[in-house]
C-alpha cells in the first residue's frame, strides 16, 4: 500500500511539472487529479477537474472523475449531477452509469442506483463495478440472493478489490451465513491488511460464531486504524 501511495505521489509531481510547462494540457491536468485522489486528496483533485471543465466544459471524461472526486468528499447530490452532465454529453457512456449508480447508493436511493447500474451493464455486461453496484442496490431492497448472485459475478470479473468482499460478507452475515461471512472478510483482508471496515467486519463475523477473543482483537484492530 506504502509503494502504492509513494508511486501516486511521484505520478501527481510529474504531471505537476508538465503542467508548468504546459498549462493548456488537459489530460494530464486530469491524470493529476486522479493521482490526488488516490492520495486521498480529493479537494485538490476537484481543482485539476474544475480548471479543465472551465475551458472545456463538454469533457465527459473530465466530468466523471469530478463526480468521483465529490463522490469522496461526501457531496452526494453534487457527484450525480456532475454524472448527469456526462451523460448529457454520451448517454453511452458506461463509466458514467455506473459511477452514478454508487452515488446514489450513498443516498439511499437504491431504485434508482438499481436502474443506473443495469444501464452500465446493458453496455459493458462484463464491468465488475456495476455488477458490484448492482449487488448493492439489490441487498438494499432486501433481494437478498438476487444480490449474492450479483457480487459472485462482480468477483468472478474482479477478486482484487476488497469492498466486493466486505459487502458480500456484510450480507453473508445478515443471513447467518457467518463461516461464509468469516472467508469474505479474510479475503479483504489480504488484499488490504490495514482495512477497517474489513477488520469490523471480520469482527462481527467472529462475534456472530461466538468466537469473543477473536473478535475482541479484531475490533481493537479496527479501533486502531
Amino acid at each position: 500500500a506504502l509503494a502504492k501511495l509513494d508511486r501516486a505521489q511521484d505520478a501527481a509531481a510529474a504531471f505537476e511539472r508538465v503542467l508548468a510547462r504546459e498549462p493548456d494540457n488537459f489530460d494530464a491536468a486530469l491524470q493529476r487529479g486522479l493521482q490526488l485522489i488516490a492520495l486521498k486528496r480529493a479537494a485538490d483533485a476537484l481543482v485539476c477537474f474544475d480548471s479543465v471543465l472551465a475551458r472545456a466544459p463538454g469533457r465527459t471524461d473530465a466530468l466523471i472523475l469530478r463526480g468521483k472526486a465529490l463522490i469522496d468528499l461526501e457531496r452526494y447530490d453534487d457527484a450525480v449531477a456532475a454524472f448527469d452532465a456526462a451523460l448529457a454529453q454520451d448517454e453511452g457512456d458506461a463509466t458514467a452509469w455506473s459511477n452514478r449508480a454508487s452515488a446514489l447508493l450513498h443516498l439511499k436511493r437504491s431504485d434508482e442506483a438499481l436502474e443506473s447500474a443495469d444501464r452500465a451493464l446493458a453496455i459493458e455486461p462484463q464491468r465488475a463495478d456495476a455488477w458490484h453496484n448492482r449487488a448493492s442496490a439489490l441487498s438494499n431492497s432486501e433481494r437478498r440472493e438476487e444480490a449474492l448472485a450479483a457480487f459472485e459475478k462482480a468477483l468472478t470479473l474482479n477478486r482484487d478489490n476488497p469492498l466486493t468482499w466486505i459487502n458480500r460478507g456484510d450480507l453473508l452475515n445478515v443471513l447467518d451465513r457467518h463461516e461464509a461471512a468469516l472467508a469474505d472478510f479474510e479475503a479483504a483482508l489480504a488484499i488490504d491488511p490495514r482495512n477497517a471496515e474489513a477488520l469490523s467486519g471480520h469482527a462481527r463475523a467472529f462475534q456472530d460464531l461466538k468466537h469473543f477473543p477473536e473478535a475482541a482483537v479484531e475490533a481493537e484492530n479496527a479501533l486502531a486504524i
